[in-house]
């Protein structure tokens, strides 16, 4: 393969169309084919009904709001997917490996963001088919999901640039995405940075006045910050020299 000044953009974006495709592909196959997957599919379908029967009684959580429970069904769903997601791509990590650094990010970014978004928007068909989220806040909640799977494809890409053991990165993923967040909290200049930087189920919840052009700004400013670390980790590593193992 001959290169000159560099790909040309209208391949370049095939290339990580095609590669996303790919990947994204791979992920389900690798989610699916054995018991464990199917079992964490069925309880994540059936994770809001299940919540809605028992909470009146007390057996899972203090909130009655159906709106509120989406959104906590929403979050964990999501950071499942991304989870599971993160796994296979870690297990075909050497065969990305050849990619160009380009369409490989891209199509990692997009990978993660379409295993997350399926396996949140599969928790929560029961509240958007059914109206359980009440009058005009499907939207909302659509918005949140959507914007919630970004931050966390940000994350999981900064974290496939890790020079970590395999493993570590989904427990990375689950601590920098729910815990440090949850840990720190909001009441100091560190946390609120944190909170902004990190906090998935945050970036979920939409403010008090709506979606609006501010608060998207707001919510996506932090996943692009991700991603340039990310794309600047990414540049670093294949300039390295390869040496062998």
């Amino acid at each position: 393969m001959q290169e000159g000044s560099g790909p040309e953009p209208g391949r370049s974006l095939q290339a990580s169309v095609m590669t996303a495709l790919a990947i994204t592909r791979w992920i389900l196959m690798h989610t699916l084919r054995n018991p464990l997957g199917w079992g964490l599919l069925c309880v994540n379908a059936l994770a809001w009904p299940a919540l809605r029967h028992f909470t009146p009684i007390g057996i899972t959580t203090a909130s009655e709001d159906g709106a509120s429970l989406v959104y906590e069904v929403a979050f964990l769903a999501a950071l499942v997917g991304a989870l599971l997601g993160l796994g296979a791509l870690e297990a075909i990590r050497s065969v990305l490996q050849r990619a160009a650094a380009g369409p490989r990010l891209r199509a990692q970014f997009v990978a993660l963001a379409v295993s997350s978004s399926g396996w949140a928007l599969v928790a929560c068909a029961f509240p958007l088919l059914a109206g359980g989220m009440g009058e005009g806040r499907r939207f909302r909640l659509l918005v949140g999901i959507s914007l919630a799977c970004l931050h966390l494809a940000a994350l999981g890409v900064l974290l496939l640039r890790a020079r970590v053991p395999a493993g570590v990165r989904s427990l990375g993923l689950l601590l920098l995405a729910w815990w440090v967040p949850t840990l720190l909290g909001t009441s100091s200049h560190l946390g609120s940075w944190t909170s902004a930087l990190l906090d998935v189920a945050a970036t979920l919840r939409p403010p008090s006045e709506g979606w609006s052009p501010t608060a998207l700004a707001a919510r996506l400013g932090p996943m692009i910050s991700l991603c340039l670390v990310a794309w600047w980790l990414t540049g670093n590593r294949d300039r390295e020299p390869q040496h062998p193992t």
